[in-house]
């Protein structure tokens, strides 16, 4: 016996109970069933490699109740946006982890948008899947946005170098905007 009068050895028969059970319980409620710690539960099951799903684990976010984000509390990177560190030396997108909980996996050349603009939201509703090139429009980098490109189509009285030169461009995409080859 260890400390508190609970087993200090893992038998095969514990560790086949653990995996039935560690998905679809958390360890606060294994811990007396098992008779033991949650912390003894939670170490044994990273011993053997068993992931939890996202809705079991202790939110690590605050509901924002305005904005209905789920604002992340936890690491975030030099951008802003929300990660989970999956060991040393791992960090995941904490977001991207939450999408694909409950999406699944992205189709290549698709990426995850955060349709409410804040990098550490992690509320499924608020993500989107989207081409590379429609994440960089929608991005806080980008100069125009479809309302400009319009504005730029309508009125061609105005040179491409005065427009270029206006939204911080280079004449070639007020070209392009005109031709109907960007930002249709």
């Amino acid at each position: 016996m260890g400390k508190r009068g609970r087993p200090s050895t893992w038998k095969a028969s514990d560790d086949n109970m653990l995996r039935r059970l560690y998905k679809k319980m958390p360890a606060d409620m294994l811990a007396p069933r098992m008779g033991r710690t949650v912390k003894a539960i939670q170490k044994r099951a990273y011993c053997l490699g068993l992931q939890r799903p996202h809705y079991l684990d202790t939110p690590r976010y605050t509901v924002n109740p305005v904005t209905e984000c789920w604002d992340w509390f936890g690491c975030v990177d030099e951008e802003g946006y929300a990660v989970k560190s999956r060991g040393v030396g791992e960090t995941r997108y904490a977001y991207r982890q939450a999408y694909i909980a409950k999406y699944g996996d992205p189709p290549a050349g698709m990426v995850i948008d955060h349709l409410c603009r804040n990098r550490r939201c992690v509320n499924v509703d608020h993500l989107e899947l989207v081409t590379v090139t429609e994440n960089t429009r929608r991005g806080r980098a980008a100069k125009l946005n479809m309302k400009i490109a319009e504005e730029i189509r309508k009125d061609k009285n105005i040179s491409a170098s005065i427009l270029a030169a206006k939204y911080g461009v280079h004449i070639g995409t007020i070209h392009k905007i005109r031709r109907g080859v960007r930002w249709l």
